[in-house]
C-alpha cells in the first residue's frame, strides 16, 4: 500500500465516523460514545476482512482501552450500553486471535467477552460467546470441553439459530473423541434447529445448511471418513458466498487433508497450494494450522505437484 498502515487505518476510521462529525468519542459532547464504538467495530471488521487479523488486532485493543475508560465514566443506561459493546469487542478480539492461531490470546478475550455479556444481561450474546468458546476448544483439540461448553450454550440459547450454532461446535467435539454416531446425531440436531423459525435472532446470520455441512466435513476428516469429506468440501467451496476468502482457504486446506487421507497426493497438493496462497494473503493461522497437518502427512521427497507444495510451504514457513 502506498500509505503507511497508520495513515490507512486512520483514513478508514475517519470515513466511517464522518457521519458523527468527530474522530474521537470524547471530543464533543454532541457525540454519544456508543455510536462511535459501533462505527469503529464495523470498520475494524472490514479491515480484518481486507487484510487479516494481524492488521486489525492493535486497533481493536486500543478501542477496548477507550471503551473501558468510557464505561468507567458513564452511568446508568449509557454504562450498560458500553459494557454490551465491550462484550462485542471482546468477542471480536478473541476471534481475531483465534484466526491468527494465538489460542491463549483467544481464550483470554473470549473469557472477558463472556464476563461482559453476563454483566450486560444479554442472553443471546452470552449463548453466542459460549458457542465461540466451544469452537475454540475444538480448534485446540479438546473434544470434551467443546461438548460440555456447547451443551451450556444450547441450554442458554434464546432462539433456534443460537441453538444450531452451539450444536455444530459440540458435534465436532464428539468427532474429536471418535464418537461417530453421536457426531452424526449432533449435526442432525443442528440442521433441525436451523430449520425452525428464527424469531428475533440477530446473530449468526451466516448460519445455513451449507455452513453446517462444511463443519460436518471437518468432522468427517477427524473420523477418517475421507471420501465423504472430499465431496462435502467440494459442495461447500462451490456454494461459499462471494467475499469469504479466508473460509475458502480453510475449506481448501481441510479438503486437502481429506484427499491425503484418500491417498490422492496430487489432489491434496493442488488444494493445499491454493489454500497456502490464501493463507499468505490473509495471515490466517487457521489455514496455516491445517496446512501444517498436510505437510506432515503428504509424502516428502516426491516430485511433481506434491513436491511443489512442500517447497512452497517450507518457503512460507521460513519467511514467517
Amino acid at each position: 500500500m502506498p500509505a503507511s498502515r497508520r495513515d490507512f487505518l486512520a483514513g478508514m476510521f475517519g470515513a466511517a465516523l464522518t457521519g458523527f462529525g468527530h474522530s474521537s468519542p470524547f471530543g464533543a459532547e454532541s457525540i454519544k460514545p456508543a455510536a462511535y464504538f459501533r462505527a469503529a467495530r464495523d470498520t475494524l471488521i472490514s479491515i480484518d476482512n481486507l487484510m487479516g487479523p494481524r492488521r486489525a488486532i492493535p486497533e481493536v485493543l486500543e478501542q477496548l482501552r477507550e471503551l473501558d475508560a468510557a464505561r468507567r465514566a458513564a452511568r446508568g443506561v449509557d454504562g450498560k450500553e458500553l459494557v454490551h459493546l465491550q462484550a462485542n469487542f471482546g468477542e471480536l478480539c478473541g476471534w481475531m486471535h483465534q484466526d491468527l492461531g494465538d489460542h491463549q490470546g483467544a481464550q483470554l478475550w473470549t473469557d472477558r467477552a463472556l464476563e461482559w455479556a453476563h454483566i450486560a444481561g444479554d442472553p443471546e450474546l452470552t449463548a453466542y460467546v459460549l458457542s465461540r468458546k466451544a469452537q475454540l476448544a475444538s480448534d485446540m483439540g479438546d473434544g470434551q470441553s467443546a461438548r460440555e461448553i456447547a451443551d451450556a450454550a444450547v441450554r442458554t440459547a434464546p432462539n433456534s439459530r443460537l441453538e444450531s450454532i452451539a450444536r455444530v461446535y459440540g458435534a465436532h467435539g464428539f468427532a474429536l473423541e471418535g464418537a461417530a454416531s453421536e457426531t452424526d446425531r449432533a449435526y442432525d440436531l443442528a440442521h433441525a434447529a436451523a430449520a425452525k423459525p428464527k424469531g428475533d435472532a440477530t446473530r449468526g446470520r451466516w448460519l445455513d445448511g451449507n455452513y453446517i455441512e462444511a463443519q460436518r466435513g471437518r468432522s468427517l476428516v477427524a473420523l477418517g471418513r475421507y471420501h465423504a469429506a472430499v465431496d462435502v468440501f467440494e459442495t461447500a467451496i462451490a456454494t461459499l458466498p462471494h467475499g469469504y476468502r479466508r473460509d475458502q482457504g480453510v475449506y481448501l486446506a481441510r479438503q486437502a487433508l481429506a484427499h491425503a487421507g484418500n491417498h490422492d497426493g496430487d489432489a491434496a497438493a493442488t488444494a493445499g497450494i491454493e489454500a497456502l496462497q490464501i493463507a499468505q494473503e490473509t495471515h490466517s493461522g487457521r489455514i496455516a494450522t491445517e496446512l501444517s497437518q498436510l505437510a506432515r502427512v503428504l509424502p516428502r521427497g516426491v516430485t511433481g505437484i506434491a513436491g511443489t507444495f512442500h517447497d512452497r510451504f517450507s518457503a512460507a514457513v521460513s519467511v514467517e
